[in-house]
């Protein structure tokens, strides 16, 4: 008669459960590992780049350029907004986005019918007015010359008839001359001494008010040849110019209302 007993099975000892459990961490350790390192690599320590971009030459020693692009979006240190002293319909866009452009640069030109009919008729007048004030400065001046020349002729009458009689006294009565000549020549000689004090008087008085009208009619003249040049100065500000040096980054036109002159802008 034999008799059969169960007999305990010993396990291997790399299946013991402390083996299992630290080749599970040290499993564990090397996939958090290598996780780090596919992540963190990946981003600061590789490049990828397309095989057409990348040129193979021979080694050879010198000077080695390492070309990184790199992406970034570029602001202006400073921005003006331009607004067009006068409005009206545009005529002509001379710059564009992106262009450079240099101090007083014409960049856009309006055209604006009421505005060139306005300078017009504004310059017809200062120009008929500024006409009026420059003959009327002439005509004192040459009024001024005038009485001049009278007195200046009437002294050398005054010397000449003084001369004449001079050198016909002493033949008096000789019968070299006659009396009548004479007596002619005393009488003009009289006369310009009567003319002289009057002219002079008058050239006096004359020249009194030139001095008196002379800076007021300057200062008229000055007054309309300004007037002139802001009126064409209206004509100017239909052109829009750069107010400084710089690049232009965006070229836009838009219509609004000003409230001060309550013209439509472009």
């Amino acid at each position: 008669m034999s008799v059969s007993m169960d007999r305990p099975i010993k396990r291997p000892k790399w299946q013991s459960r402390p083996v299992m459990i630290g080749a599970g961490a040290a499993v564990a350790l090397v996939l958090a590992v290598l996780i780090a390192v596919a992540v963190n690599g990946s981003s600061v320590r590789t490049l990828r780049v397309p095989l057409t971009n990348v040129t193979i030459e021979p080694v050879a020693q010198g000077v080695f350029h390492d070309f990184t692009p790199l992406q970034g979006k570029i602001t202006p240190k400073d921005t003006l907004y331009l607004d067009a002293l006068q409005g009206g319909q545009v005529q002509e866009v001379l710059v564009q986005a992106g262009d450079r452009v240099v101090k007083g640069q014409p960049m856009i030109k309006f055209t604006n019918h009421d505005v060139e009919l306005d300078v017009l008729n504004r310059e017809a007048v200062a120009s008929q007015s500024l006409t009026i004030a420059q003959t009327y400065l002439t005509t004192l001046e040459q009024s001024h010359a005038a009485n001049e020349r009278s007195l200046e002729a009437i002294d050398y009458d005054i010397v000449k008839m003084k001369r004449a009689l001079d050198r016909r006294q002493p033949f008096a009565g000789q019968g070299a001359f006659s009396q009548e000549s004479l007596d002619q020549l005393q009488d003009e000689l009289n006369d310009d001494l009567k003319q002289r004090p009057i002219q002079a008087a008058t050239n006096k008085a004359q020249d009194d008010i030139r001095k008196a009208q002379l800076p007021v009619i300057k200062d008229e003249i000055a007054s309309l040849q300004m007037s002139l040049k802001q009126i064409a100065a209206r004509l100017d500000d239909l052109t829009v110019k750069a107010p400084a040096a710089g690049r232009i980054t965006v070229l836009g036109l838009k219509i609004g209302q000003n409230e001060k002159q309550g013209d439509r802008r472009a």
